[in-house]
């Protein structure tokens, strides 16, 4: 039986070791690298660990190794109060373990508020990231789009 640590080795045996050990998972310029969202059995520091462990350097950060667990009412209220400071650290502690963050993941639902939907683009900002990535539903999309057009 194989675990996922060595899928992933398996998946990224074929990387130059060069550009491993440079921690650049980047191959003819093709960005090679994971969502958080595939570690999402770990904390954010035991994945940082995991895609340093099988040489990724790029990450699709998930809002779940971002936004703390709780009840639906508890998660709004964190997103409503988080200082920004709290986010860029986030982004400081990437930079230091070597991973470069291209995206943000955060989707939106039916039940957020306007502000919730704010603040998902405020947290791209504060990462630093050109690209936020969702799920959603075609209701909400048409939500999101003032948001994304400041």
């Amino acid at each position: 039986m194989h675990t996922r640590r060595d899928l992933g080795k398996l998946a990224v045996a074929w990387l130059p070791a060069a550009a491993l050990a440079r921690g650049n998972s980047k191959v003819r310029g093709v960005m090679i690298g994971a969502q958080s969202y595939s570690f999402r059995d770990r904390s954010l520091e035991d994945a940082i660990k995991a895609m340093n462990e099988i040489g990724l350097s790029y990450m699709e950060l998930w809002q779940g190794h971002v936004e703390p667990r709780g009840s639906r009412e508890e998660v709004r209220k964190w997103r409503l109060s988080v200082p920004m400071e709290d986010i860029r650290k986030i982004r400081a502690r990437l930079d230091a373990a070597g991973i470069h963050l291209y995206a943000y993941n955060y989707s939106f639902r039916d039940d957020f508020s306007d502000a919730e939907i704010e603040r998902g683009f405020e947290f791209a900002h504060a990462l630093g990231v050109k690209y936020l990535t969702a799920s959603g539903t075609v209701s909400v999309a048409k939500r999101i789009s003032p948001f994304a057009e400041k």
